[in-house]
This record gives structure tokens, C-alpha cells and sequence, in this order.
């Protein structure tokens, strides 16, 4: 029997699981292309280290930019890889789902399933992001409570009103890891002079990041340069700094989720105080932000074991419900 493999394309990181052998990818959603020839030559942690071996032969993409697909050839090969490692090939093809967003159009989910399928995919579906995550939550595709699942990711904030298997009221807005990282190296440049990657912004923001201060770093320290004179040096920045630093950030999080809520039928509202809100993705776990968004909204606030990997997961005990998921996990 075919495997099955449930795939999330997000802007950080690509992750799939396969039926047969569990989570198998979680990986930065990059591929190394060699700039001469256009070969692809890797995917993910092992791109970027190539990129670091060989600088300047090879050029590292991302097919998916703030949740959007932005280089449909890129994710192709990044799709190819992903089936392979999942143990797909020509000869035995796989059956994938692909987890998306409901702003995402017909056109779009035609042009992934037709790269899946040159890709090794015997067929392509698709499910949606926050379904998933709810279920995993353990929220059944036939339950009518209403549910609210609030996926912060690298370049997305996607809030959806999640009940009887679909998706009530979406919002989104291009706000995440990505606007915290901007945020902090505007900070370093106009308070401290100094300039920083974005890969040391992002390390700054993981080791030192906080909503109330309780970060794992009281301070951390990266290399970058004098913005006047271009000397390398040694910066120390501060919890305390990152903190402030984003605070607008946090704000226009708020800001997501607050849309969302003002449009939600009103026979929902009562579901959602009593259940609470789902709060996934890669910034999940940020020191803080859980309760701090829980105080602002009046609502409890919940965070999965899993919040980076628990929409595959949730796809998957989905697909497992296969006479409950009609209209719910999609063909195109």
C-alpha cells in the first residue's frame, strides 16, 4: 500500500511526516542551488551548510515567503527532496496532503499539486492549517463548538475560527519571527550603531527573546559591525533591549487576533471563553507571549506539546478518520 506523507510548507521551516514512518522532515524550508549550473544540491540544514563551505558558488532559496509561495520551481525541488525522505520515488509513488492556508487560492494549490506530482506524488491533497491543528488539539471535525487557533510563524500571523471541520472567520497579516528580527536590528543600528545579520537577529530573538523578561538569556552576545566605520565587532545585547524592541511586534500580534475575534458569530463567542485559544507555530514557545496574549484577549490561552510540528500531526490522525473527513481534506 502507498505511504501517505503530510507536508507544511512554512517560511522557516518544511516539516512532514509519513504514516509509515512518523515525523520524518523538520527542516529549514531552503534549498542550495549552485549558481553556475542551477543545479539543486541539497535541502534544508544541509544546504545551509554547504553555503558556509563553498560561499559565493552556491545561493540558498526559500520557495515559501511570509506563507506564500514564491519560487514554484524552488518548491518543487524542495518537495522532491522531502518525498524522497520520506522513502517516495517514481517507482513508489506517495500519497501526499499538503497542509495550506484558506487564503490560499485554486490557482495556487493547482500549481503545488502539479509540482508534487512531477515531484514523485501519486496524488495531492489538501487540508487546512488550523483544522489540523485543532484536531490534533483533539477538537472532532463534527464538533460545532467553535475553536480559535492562532498560528505564528516566521513571516505570518494566521488566526482562524475553527468548527465543524472548517474554517469560520480567517484573518492574517505578515507579522512573526521575521518582523521581531527587523525590529531588533533597527534597534541595534539607530541606539547602538551597530549592524547585525538577520541570522544574528534570529539568534538574538531565540536565546533572549521574552514578552515579560523571563527570557533563557538575560543577554547575548553576536559578532556584527560599527554601521560608520564597517569594524568588526562583538555585540552584547540585552533582554531587556529585545523585549522593547518588539514590543510593537507583540502589539500588532494582538492586533491579528483581536480582527479575528470582532468578526466571529456571536453564538460562537461563548465556545471560544469556555475552550480557550490554540496558540501554534514557531513563536509559540516565546517566553511570555501565552500568557500575555491570554491577559489581553480575557481568554485562556493553550500551547500544544508539539506547536511547531502539530498541524502534520493533527493532518494526520485526520486522514486516519477517513469516513469523517469528506469535505475536509480537499482534491484540486
Amino acid at each position: 500500500m502507498a505511504d501517505e506523507i503530510v507536508i507544511d510548507f512554512g517560511t522557516e521551516n518544511v516539516v512532514a511526516l509519513s504514516a509509515k514512518k512518523g515525523l520524518v522532515v523538520n527542516e529549514p524550508s531552503i534549498i542550495a542551488r549552485d549558481i553556475s549550473t542551477g543545479k539543486v544540491l541539497a535541502m534544508g540544514r544541509k544546504g545551509l551548510a554547504m553555503q558556509e563551505e563553498i560561499p559565493g558558488s552556491l545561493i540558498v532559496v526559500r520557495p515559501v515567503v511570509s506563507g506564500s509561495v514564491s519560487d514554484l520551481p524552488a518548491l518543487q525541488s524542495l518537495g522532491k527532496m522531502v518525498i524522497k525522505e520520506c522513502g517516495g520515488s517514481k517507482l513508489h509513488r506517495s500519497k501526499v496532503i499538503v497542509c495550506v492556508s484558506p487564503a490560499m487560492s485554486s490557482l495556487e494549490k493547482q500549481a503545488i499539486r502539479d509540482a508534487l506530482r512531477n515531484g514523485g506524488a501519486s496524488s495531492v491533497r489538501f487540508v487546512l492549517q488550523a483544522v489540523a491543528a485543532s484536531a490534533y488539539a483533539g477538537v472532532s471535525p463534527s464538533d460545532a463548538t467553535g475553536a480559535l487557533v492562532v498560528d505564528i510563524g516566521a513571516g505570518k500571523t494566521c488566526v482562524a475560527a475553527v468548527s465543524l471541520g472548517g474554517v469560520i472567520d480567517y484573518t492574517s497579516r505578515n507579522v512573526g519571527g521575521e518582523s521581531m528580527d527587523n525590529a531588533i536590528r533597527d534597534m541595534l543600528r539607530n541606539q547602538r550603531g551597530a549592524v547585525v545579520s538577520s541570522s544574528a537577529a534570529e539568534e538574538i530573538r531565540m536565546m533572549a527573546g521574552s514578552v515579560n523578561g523571563s527570557s533563557r538569556h538575560e543577554a547575548v552576545e553576536v559578532s556584527g559591525h560599527n554601521a560608520l566605520d564597517g569594524q568588526k565587532e562583538n555585540i552584547v545585547v540585552k533582554a531587556d533591549e529585545v523585549r522593547m524592541a518588539c514590543e510593537p511586534v507583540f502589539e500588532d500580534i494582538f492586533g491579528v487576533v483581536s480582527d479575528c475575534l470582532s468578526k466571529i458569530p456571536p453564538e460562537l463567542t461563548y465556545d471560544l471563553a469556555s475552550r480557550g485559544v490554540l496558540l501554534i507555530g514557531g513563536l509559540a514557545m516565546m517566553s511570555g507571549l501565552a500568557e500575555w496574549l491570554g491577559e489581553k484577549l480575557g481568554l485562556v490561552v493553550s500551547v500544544p506539546d508539539e506547536p511547531q510540528t502539530c498541524i502534520v500531526r493533527g493532518a494526520h490522525r485526520l486522514i486516519r478518520m477517513r469516513s469523517n473527513t469528506r469535505g475536509i481534506v480537499e482534491e484540486v
